[in-house]
């Protein structure tokens, strides 16, 4: 299988040929003290491993390297057998610089060599490979050190990618962040760089980023998302002269009164009024509630709890009348309707300009983009989840695409294919493959004899692979599929098994007094159900007279979850199998042993050449690093900063294997 192409991108020279990758997603820098966070909490090892063929998360990282600790970290975790089914895999750590240079954020392959993209003291920078194991750091010319190189495509030899510049040195107030500005530069050679600022505008009330980059038969096309953020009240009240720099710090809110006014409010932050009230002033209310008959009892209790916790001092700085212009709009704050449903535009055109601004023609959230024949494919959901692919040559004019699974999924892949992943658990690994751009697809079951997997899967020149992580022994994990609890002589069990939880309460004869959903349990405005303020477990009143039938406690529900809570948690034992196919349908397990890693994380592919498959193995730290743990105390000083050590000289324990395809 082949990624060249003849075709000639509009604006560029058109005699330069290469091999075409596809951007799937791009990473984001963890720094170093997550890594050793999410360590401490888990106490556990995170693995990972990179393949040259497309695009991943992850990539090479330029780390400072300390050779005693290499060596010691290598021998604790690369010790392999010597007879690979393979070619023996090569596998490096990167050195270079006090501080890690974050990348690659989409690696691609030209035909020669892999290309991404990093980020370091001297700003963003281009990263090359021969092999995927080796890389070269340059920076990128043209770019301001704070710009985030953060998208890289590639096609007919012609390389482009998106700058992400942020600048606060201008917002002086915390209600005026900064928008980024974004730049398209490209270049032919990798070491001179055209760029040009992207038109982009974000609307009042909504932040842009950019959701999609690709090369296409007419040129360029960028895709960006457009997120509603809500309005800003503080804005319009800093605006009008309400608030000044002053107040900021202890602006509380609004305050609708009952005869339609709108109080400002101060409060003095500073005052320690959330104390613990006295547990025995609370149990005592508690039992009033529960013996309380009418609703007007209960919200009178209610009052006298949250008055238990005590409120800071109020302090209003202004009344708004309701005549007052600045009424209406801070009103409508509050009582407009609008939805977090992001919306997508397009820019495209030559390379270098001028581009076009269309709308996609969808409202929701983008995911995976790729461009594919001469065109770009992109996977969206709407707000309840469900999947639309569409498909363009110039970003302006859309089709739309079959979507293969009812249950929904993602486009992946690249150059001659694509691979679609549904989002359907009930087995296989629901992969389908498709040479037509999505016109048809044909299952792309891979043989893998693991259970509850998610494969990851990344496309080159050389064909497919697909790294499967999953359970060697089928597992569940337990859980109630119904509960029941008992008082008085009432039942009620709440079904977690069915396609549709529900809530029944039988009485003392075993009649059904009510059947409820979720929704019908937990409404403010139900007449059936009351939720304990103290406990949040239910009363239920009869539905004649509104009287109470039946208060369940705590204890009810301790007494009822203890049986399951008893059933021991036996981990299972994962492991990763990793696929080579050439055609997206036939799948060839690669049985080297440098991927057979103890599944103690993740092991995911990057990027595909012409023969081979690289991989990113993220290492965990050695055991000695968390002997606090073992011991059941927390961490010293010197522990913590031996962790960040470790995290800072391996790059969160990263190292790349390069695997010959056959």
């Amino acid at each position: 299988m082949s990624g060249n192409t003849e075709e000639s991108i509009e604006g560029v020279t058109p005699d330069l040929t290469v091999s075409t990758a596809e951007f799937v997603t791009t990473g984001r820098w963890r720094r170093p003290l997550l890594w050793i966070a999410a360590f401490a909490l888990f106490g556990g090892a995170i693995a990972a491993v990179a393949i040259d063929r497309g695009q991943q998360d992850g990539g090479p990282v330029e780390v400072a390297v300390d050779e005693d600790l290499a060596d010691e970290v290598s021998d604790d975790d690369t010790e392999e057998p010597s007879v690979p089914t393979t070619a023996a895999p090569s596998s490096s750590r990167f050195g270079g610089g006090e501080m890690m240079v974050e990348g690659p954020h989409g690696v691609v392959f030209d035909g020669e060599r892999f290309v991404s993209l990093g980020h370091g003291p001297d700003g963003p920078s281009v990263l090359t490979s021969e092999d995927g194991i080796d890389w070269t750091s340059t920076p990128i010319e043209g770019l301001p050190r704070n710009t985030y190189a953060n998208r890289l495509v590639e096609r007919d030899g012609v390389f482009a990618l998106i700058g992400e510049q942020w600048d606060d040195s201008e917002a002086t107030r915390f209600f005026e962040p900064s928008a980024p500005t974004f730049y398209l530069g490209y270049s032919s050679d990798l070491a001179n760089w055209t760029f040009s600022e992207l038109p982009i505008v974000s609307a009042e009330n909504t932040h842009s980023s950019i959701a999609g980059l690709g090369l296409t038969d007419s040129g360029v096309v960028v895709i960006t998302q457009e997120y509603p953020t809500g309005p800003d009240e503080v804005r319009i009240l800093f605006e009008a002269g309400i608030l000044t720099e002053a107040h900021l710090g202890n602006y509380c809110g609004l305050n609708f009164t009952a005869d339609d006014r709108i109080e400002v409010q101060l409060c003095d932050h500073e005052e320690e009024f959330f104390e613990e009230p006295d547990e025995a002033r609370m149990a005592q209310l508690e039992e009033r509630w529960l013996a309380a008959e009418t609703d007007e009892e209960r919200e009178a209790i209610r009052a006298e709890l949250e008055s238990l916790w005590g409120e800071p001092d109020v302090e209003v700085l202004a009344v708004i009348e309701p005549d007052e212009p600045l009424h209406a709009e801070l009103f409508s704050i509050y009582h407009a309707e609008w939805y977090e449903v992001p919306k997508a535009q397009t820019l495209s055109g030559p390379i270098d300009g001028p581009f076009t601004s269309s709308p996609l023609p969808f409202e929701g959230h983008i995911g995976n983009v790729v461009q594919t024949q001469g065109r770009l494919v992109v996977t969206a959901w709407n707000e309840r989840g469900s999947t639309t692919i569409l498909s363009s040559t110039d970003g302006v004019d859309w089709s739309s695409v079959s979507v293969p699974t009812s249950a929904g999924g993602e486009v992946w892949g690249g150059g001659d294919v694509l691979l679609f992943r549904s989002h359907d658990e009930t087995g296989g690994s629901g992969l389908f493959s498709s040479w037509d751009g999505g016109d048809s697809w044909t299952p792309a079951d891979i043989p893998t004899s693991l259970f509850n997997t998610y494969p990851e899967v990344m496309s080159g020149p050389a064909g497919l692979v697909a790294v499967v992580n999953g359970a060697v022994e089928p597992f569940d994990y337990p859980e109630p599929r119904a509960v029941t609890v008992t008082r008085d002589g009432y039942s009620l069990t709440t079904d977690f098994a069915g396609e549709n939880e529900q809530s029944v309460l039988t009485g003392p004869d075993g009649e059904v007094i009510y059947t409820l959903t979720p929704e019908e349990m937990y409404s403010d405005e139900s007449d059936r159900v009351r939720m304990n303020p103290f406990s949040g477990t239910p009363s239920f009143l009869d539905p004649e007279t509104g009287e109470l039938l039946v208060s369940f406690r705590s204890e009810d529900y301790e007494a009822a979850y203890s049986e399951w809570e008893e059933i021991p948690f036996i981990e299972p034992e994962y492991a990763t199998e990793v696929f080579y196919s050439n055609d997206g349908v036939e799948w060839l397990r690669l049985d080297d042993p440098a991927l057979m890693v103890e599944f103690t994380g993740h092991v995911s592919p990057i990027a595909v050449g012409d023969d081979e498959a690289v991989f990113v193995k993220h290492v965990g730290p050695p055991a000695e690093l968390f002997a606090f743990e073992e011991e059941g105390r927390e961490p010293t000083d010197e522990e913590l900063a031996a962790l960040e050590q470790w995290e800072m000289q391996t790059g969160g324990g990263m190292q790349y294997i390069r695997v010959e395809l056959p």
